[in-house]
């Protein structure tokens, strides 16, 4: 008997969010199935470093919206934030915080060439960087699924996949389309 192959779903920085932020209850449920169900469940290393950019710019635009500075101001010195060691801490238990709520998730350390088709899918793609590093990421992971909730990643990404024959092997879907998309890849399972 052949055995079956496990799912491997690949989270996006904007779906960490998401669960981290708004504890959305239909992100936090398909966390529980991919739990239950013993499922891998990861993004790259740069997810975690893109999830601690952004928590450093939370942290600065609470600091400088209390001290009522303009939001012209506030936008323009964003990239020269200056943030403490009180600030540092606030980002790494953000992070612990997930990774202990999930310990069943992972990184992935991208390996030195898929940064190489990173860059290819930028230069040859309207895919922006950040989300080519993730797709490469994913690609190269032997991802089935990447979850995010960006429509043009999503839509570029599968004409991507498509233009090179890669979107029967993995598909770029909203949160919703999870269970659709596995079964479309062969995952045949009952909710």
């Amino acid at each position: 008997m052949k055995k079956r192959r496990t799912p491997k779903i690949y989270l996006d920085t904007s779906i960490i969010r998401e669960l981290i932020e708004k504890e959305n209850p239909d992100l936090v449920n398909l966390m529980c199935t991919i739990k239950d169900r013993k499922w891998k469940c990861f993004t790259s290393t740069f997810g975690i470093l893109e999830l601690s950019e952004l928590k450093k710019d939370d942290i600065y635009l609470h600091k400088k919206v209390k001290e009522k500075l303009e939001y012209k101001e506030i936008i323009r010195n964003k990239d020269k934030k200056t943030l403490d060691a009180n600030d540092f801490k606030m980002v790494k238990t953000y992070i612990s915080k997930f990774l202990n709520n999930y310990p069943y998730f992972s990184t992935y350390q991208i390996p030195n060439f898929a940064w190489t088709d990173a860059s290819t899918i930028t230069l040859n793609s309207n895919i922006h960087s950040f989300d080519a590093i993730h797709l490469a990421a994913a690609v190269h992971s032997g991802t089935d699924i990447l979850i995010t909730k960006d429509e043009h990643f999503i839509k570029e990404a599968r004409n991507l996949l498509k233009k090179y024959n890669f979107d029967k092997k993995l598909k770029v879907v909203f949160p919703k389309d999870v269970y659709n998309s596995l079964s479309e890849l062969g995952f045949g399972f009952n909710k």
